[in-house]
């Protein structure tokens, strides 16, 4: 697919990128699903508008908690009968954009719903209901009032839970393992480092990597599932999270304090540099002030490693596995250029009460604005992307 959305199960499976691949999704799974045998792997998950689940064998670790009738959908558009009873060719339901059927689209012709018998793929059938014909909207049931769900609204509701589901619920769903993640941001995979650069990472696709490293991955992901090394139990995931949640809304506070337009231009320059103190102040060392500053330039040296090595430094890195230093170097090279833009801010603002003039104190909110909005973009955290009206 061009928007490169399957690339990563097409490299682990075929090595590299097929035209048209996507169309086979039932040969693929199955393929997948022999695959993972010799390394006792039941099923993939993958991610969509939300994620999905793809399991090789349903009579296997699963039981059955629901198998209910529930109402059916309303078609969003006709089928080769003509336009459904009350509505105009082309016209959908009323407030609702869409001029065609997601769901239909999604199932007619698709190869994940013609299910082969004996495959053990087969999920359990609740009871049937009664299929309408193409271009017939479905029977409701009977006492039913009032319209049913569209397609496209199930469709958009779907979306929309999706990304309801982006945070962490506290509920038990997938587990990630961490420790034995394979990312292709691994800078090992030098082939996808070179097709990123200078690229705008909504661009950035695994399918750019080389045969080489294709092979590589393959090694990495085949050492991952076959060693007995189980890592250090370090919630990644809680870690990144309170990376995130840490220096998000102050760095998005701050932006738009050294950006607002006042006419007390020294109240700005204030606020800005307390902002920026406490966010240093946890890992100031006293002894590293200096008595000139203007000519020690590595004062704030101590207060920079600190700041950059609070998440990971107590980590216990002799039990890690290779993905694992991975990961601390991630969360370091992200703490660090945090740090630093803050270092490089401080730096100017240390003195910058004692300026008076406000054309240098103007200069000054600028200049922080410009380097909390360059990190803001190399940070590219979904929290930092607001809409603005």
């Amino acid at each position: 697919m061009q928007s490169g959305t399957i690339d990563t199960q097409e490299i682990l499976w075929h090595g590299e990128l097929r035209e048209g691949g996507w169309r086979d999704e039932r040969r693929e799974i199955v393929e997948l699903c022999s695959w993972g045998e010799k390394y006792n792997v039941h099923g993939f998950v993958r991610m969509e508008f939300d994620f999905e689940i793809m399991l090789c064998d349903f009579t296997q670790r699963v039981n059955l908690v629901s198998g209910l009738a529930l109402l059916p959908t309303h078609r969003d558009m006709p089928g080769p009968g003509g336009p459904s009873p009350g509505r105009k060719p082309g016209k959908g339901p009323p407030g609702l954009p869409m001029d065609s059927d997601p769901l239909g689209l999604f199932a007619k012709g698709h190869s994940r719903f013609e299910i082969s018998p004996g495959d053990h793929l087969e999920p359990p059938q609740p009871p049937k209901m009664p299929l309408p014909f193409p271009g017939e909207d479905p029977v409701p049931p009977k006492g039913w009032k009032g319209s049913l769900l569209s397609g496209s609204t199930v469709v958009f509701g779907a979306i929309q839970a999706g990304n309801w589901h982006n945070a962490p619920s506290g509920l038990n769903g997938v587990v990630l393992d961490h420790a034995g993640a394979i990312s292709f941001f691994d800078p090992k995979y030098t082939s996808l480092v070179k097709a990123r650069r200078g690229v705008d990472r909504m661009k950035w696709r695994a399918g750019n990597i080389t045969k080489s490293d294709v092979e590589l991955f393959r090694a990495d992901l085949n050492s991952a599932l076959t060693r007995k090394e189980k890592g250090s139990d370090v919630r990644w995931s809680g870690l990144v999270r309170s990376v995130v949640e840490r220096h998000a809304d102050r760095l998005e506070f701050l932006f738009e304090w050294v950006g607002a337009e006042r006419k007390n231009v020294t109240e700005g320059i204030v606020y800005a540099r307390r902002s920026v103190l406490e966010m240093l102040a946890p890992y100031f060392v006293i002894d590293s002030v200096p008595s000139n500053y203007k000519t020690n330039l590595t004062w704030l040296n101590p207060t920079m490693h600190y700041c950059s090595t609070a998440f990971t430094s107590h980590l216990p890195v002799d039990d890690f596995t290779p993905q694992e230093h991975l990961l601390k170097g991630a969360v370091e090279v992200v703490t660090t250029e945090i740090c630093r833009t803050l270092g490089v801010i401080w730096l100017d603002a240390f003195d910058a009460e004692e300026v008076e003039n406000e054309t240098e104190q103007r200069d000054k909110l600028a200049k922080w604005k410009g380097e909390i909005g360059r990190l803001k973009d190399w940070l590219g955290w979904a929290v930092l992307i607001l809409i603005k009206n």
